[in-house]
């Protein structure tokens, strides 16, 4: 942010002019794009490698100037510093529905239903919550819900998508996964049962007996989904895949939009097609992380910062 800009640059300034009193170097890097995926730092990181390499450098620390503030910090006096970050995944939601005409609703399952109860299940779900070292990560929300149709038409959509966002201090993708699982799962039982209960409803004021297809649940993940299409897919599977990812990215596509057609795309090359939820991760991902105690480096870092705040008298935190 543009205080943490300016601390930088004056920090520059300062030991320029007084080049005797730090030992070391210091490299200065401003970077762009945080809504959007995080371009810049992910573009940086590439140069902190080969800079490092081209100049034989070994990294001490990397300090993070931006000015982070919580609500209930606003007015406390004292100094923070945080050693390490939460991370972030962004669990999407894919809904292959049955699409039917909207004068004969009862033969086919809206995937926006199914979102729905996926979105009362997970939305604000405080058991996503996680708490460490005195701090306890927000519940998720849903950043983008949508349907898939391109124009209109009399019939409900075939398909749907929805992602979340997560924020993790101790991520096991297995353990998630399979939460996020039960929740589709839940929330496809949910709305099929729904549906055939309005059905019979239907049946009983119309007095017409209510035809109505069978469905069930039925959850994959990404991965499971490509295992099934690769089964049946006469070729290499994965360079199909890359090279329609490579034309949608050349189109100037929103990654995240990518991601979707890249599941839809999958989903229409599976053979036993039937309603269902396709859970995946989709990008941005950021690794929980904190400082190794046990590292020299983290220990002399630790060090610097217990002598900062000897120095000033300020109060740790």
């Amino acid at each position: 942010m543009k205080f943490g800009h300016a601390l930088a640059m004056e920090l520059l300034r300062y030991y320029a002019d007084n080049p005797d009193t730090i030992n070391g170097n210091i490299l200065y890097v401003a970077v762009c794009g945080e809504e959007t995926n995080s371009e810049g730092m992910l573009e940086a990181v590439r140069f902190f490698n080969s800079f490092a390499e081209e100049k034989k450098l070994q990294y001490k620390a990397l300090l993070l100037a931006e000015c982070y503030m919580m609500e209930d910090q606003a007015n406390n006096k004292d100094h923070y510093i945080h050693y390490g970050s939460p991370g972030k995944v962004m669990p999407m939601f894919f809904f292959a529905g049955e699409s039917t005409h909207g004068g004969e609703p009862f033969l086919g399952i809206d995937p926006l239903l199914m979102s729905n109860e996926v979105y009362r299940r997970l939305e604000l779900n405080t058991s996503f919550c996680q708490t460490l070292r005195g701090s306890t990560t927000p519940p998720p929300v849903c950043l983008k819900m949508q349907d898939l149709k391109t124009a209109y038409s009399a019939s409900i959509p075939l398909y749907a998508a929805a992602y979340y966002t997560l924020i993790t201090m101790t991520l096991n993708p297995e353990e998630l996964t399979e939460k996020l699982r039960a929740i589709a799962y839940d929330s496809m039982k949910a709305a099929i049962d729904f549906v055939d209960e309005k059905a019979k409803e239907y049946g009983r004021i119309s007095g017409d007996k209510t035809v109505r297809y069978e469905y069930a649940p039925c959850v994959m993940t990404y991965e499971e989904l490509l295992g099934e299409v690769r089964k049946g897919y006469d070729g290499n599977l994965l360079q199909h895949l890359r090279a329609y990812a490579l034309e949608l990215q050349a189109e100037k596509t929103d990654v995240h939009d990518i991601a979707v057609m890249l599941v839809k795309h999958l989903y229409e090359l599976y053979k036993d097609k039937k309603p269902m939820i396709v859970l995946s991760y989709i990008p941005p991902y950021y690794p929980d992380t904190y400082l190794p105690k046990t590292d020299p480096d983290v220990a002399e870092l630790m060090e610097a910062c217990d002598y900062y705040f000897a120095r000033t008298g300020r109060r740790i935190s």
